[in-house]
């Protein structure tokens, strides 16, 4: 049941998003950001799976890989972009 006291939770389950796995850097997920804005593709959350972690370790990211991705997701904040990480249990 869907109340007001759900708006967060509505919003976050209704937007759209962008997840893949397979992004092997950093150029590539930005790639495919890109992409999604050049074909005024509506984005709103942006996914980070196991792909971005050092060796696979929750709460990381492969800094090889990756690096900069602590700016990259701040620079998506302010394009109003919401990033998520998928944690592997």
């Amino acid at each position: 049941m869907i109340t007001k006291n759900n708006t967060y939770r509505v919003n976050l389950l209704t937007g759209f998003q962008l997840c893949r796995f397979g992004y092997d850097n950093l150029a590539n997920m930005q790639a495919a950001v890109d992409r999604t804005e050049q074909f005024d593709i509506p984005h709103d959350v942006q996914y980070g799976d196991i792909d971005i972690m050092d060796r696979q370790m929750d709460f990381t990211y492969a800094t090889d890989r990756f690096a900069g991705l602590p700016q990259y997701v701040k620079d998506l904040k302010a394009r109003g972009i919401k990033f998520v990480t998928i944690l592997v249990s």
